[in-house]
């Protein structure tokens, strides 16, 4: 659980900052991080602890919520400015 939520904390710093800053790598900075957020929180799963679990639920709400711009543009959904 320590080390979810220390992961947590800090994908929380990375994504704030790239929202100020803005780019485009924020957006792989942001998945580089959520996949750290990730394999400890499946690893933290596979021990028992339902931390883990949430863990994963927020990542990947938070991943989805952040990225859905740049998924739209990736298959043409929404146009390039």
């Amino acid at each position: 659980m320590g080390i979810t939520a220390l992961l947590a904390s800090f994908f929380g710093l990375v994504v704030g900052t790239s929202l100020l800053i803005g780019g485009s790598w924020a957006w792989w900075l942001t998945f580089i991080i959520e996949a750290m957020v990730l394999i400890v929180s499946v690893s933290t799963i596979l021990v028992g602890d339902l931390w883990g679990l949430l863990g994963v639920l927020y990542s990947l709400a938070v991943f989805l919520i952040l990225a859905k711009r740049d998924i739209r543009r990736y298959f043409g959904v929404e146009k390039k400015n």
